[in-house]
């Protein structure tokens, strides 16, 4: 197919489009296909100057690497080829460069960057088919969680199982709010909802009432450009409270406490102020 055409683009830039081509023109045309372009002997750079024929153009000095003998299209891909490969060897070609090495090279090369694309293509679809399994095992693990949460959750809400910690007593009361809330700033009318955090337990105002507090840093508008504030929450404890145990519970220390939010109480501080805080009816009592 390939002599086809090349005797066919003979025969057209020759003019002679109905005349028989002569073996001699075949064999003219089939070596310019493996023409190499040479120099002649020169010692230096000044004299291959002189002499007219320094750099890759002027090296054609091969007949058959001569027009009309090679066409145009492949002239251009060899004098390309060829001057890139002489300023890479100044001083010589390096390997010998023919037309077919060039298209072998390109046909090579296009082969390898396919080669390259279809593995980049397949780690990715791989990358994806591994992230898409990551995904769909998290989402399984999470649903596998929330079911067994909600097992628990039911099997403590009936009193099939015992509350054994301070998140079994969450899950039971669930859902609660953050009770630094409150105590920062108690509400004008108790919602009875439940709510838990952590405070310092403060002082034992009657047999069953705890005080507690927290001392939150807060922004100010001092030269410091903060505040430690104190506030304070009541804890009624009562024979429904869970994890009770005043032996072991000390001043200073700090506990957790989940409860209902059920009434205010006022106080005094040591300047004479006069302030609200909330109380909170315990249901649970942890660490």
């Amino acid at each position: 197919m390939r002599m086809t055409t090349l005797i066919l683009s003979l025969v057209l830039l020759s003019g002679c489009a109905h005349q028989a081509v002569t073996e001699q023109e075949k064999t003219r045309l089939e070596r310019a296909w493996d023409c190499k372009p040479y120099f002649k002997p020169a010692e230096g750079l000044g004299q291959r100057i002189a002499a007219g024929y320094f750099g890759p153009k002027a090296s054609f000095l091969n007949p058959e690497c001569q027009e009309p003998n090679m066409p145009k299209e492949e002239q251009e891909l060899l004098s390309k080829a060829l001057n890139d490969e002489y300023w890479r060897f100044p001083d010589g070609y390096g390997p010998e460069w023919t037309l077919r090495q060039i298209q072998e090279n390109k046909r090579q090369s296009q082969m390898e960057n396919e080669r390259r694309e279809m593995i980049q293509r397949e780690a990715k679809q791989r990358r994806a088919i591994a992230e898409a399994e990551a995904e769909a095992e998290k989402l399984q693990k999470q649903e596998q969680e929330k079911l067994a949460l909600e097992e628990r959750k039911q099997k403590l809400k009936n009193g099939a199982v015992q509350v054994a910690d301070f998140t079994d007593a969450e899950l039971v009361y669930a859902p609660t709010q953050n009770l630094s809330s409150i105590m920062a700033s108690p509400l004008l009318a108790p919602d009875n909802g439940y709510y838990s955090g952590a405070v310092v337990l403060d002082a034992q105002q009657s047999l069953n009432l705890l005080r507690g507090n927290i001392r939150p840093i807060e922004p100010s508008s001092s030269s410091v450009g903060y505040i430690q504030k104190l506030y304070y929450v009541f804890l009624r404890t009562s024979n429904k409270t869970t994890n009770y145990a005043p032996a072991k519970m000390r001043i200073g220390a700090t506990i957790k406490v989940l409860g209902r939010y059920v009434d205010n109480v006022k106080y005094n501080t040591v300047g004479g102020e006069q302030k609200v805080a909330p109380l909170i009816e315990v249901m649970y009592i942890g660490d």
